[in-house]
């Protein structure tokens, strides 16, 4: 709702780190493309869901917030462990 918050702020800051613009590319398109995909449909089909289906789509979003609230650590690890990686792997490509 905030224009350049907090993607594309993430997006300027991930221009500052060794990663490639290819790298960045990939990462962003595989990050964002499962919620744009999401959100277009469900907006193509707004004024024709039933009341059923919106309480399924709320409740499946409440479940979501919910494991992510609860695994959030072992997530946060996953995805430095996987930054360390690239990072790593990134640099070693320069030297």
């Amino acid at each position: 709702l905030i224009p350049f918050l907090p993607d594309d702020l993430v997006c300027f800051i991930a221009g500052l780190t060794p990663f490639r613009v290819g790298r960045i590319l990939l990462l962003a398109l595989i990050g964002r493309l499962p919620g744009v995909v999401a959100s277009t449909l469900i907006g193509n089909r707004a004024r024709a869901l039933s009341g059923t289906e919106i309480a399924i789509l709320v409740g499946a979003s409440i479940v979501l917030v919910i494991l992510v609230a609860l695994f959030q650590k072992p997530l946060e690890e996953a995805a430095f462990r996987l930054l360390d990686k690239l990072t790593h792997k990134d640099q070693a490509d320069s030297s």
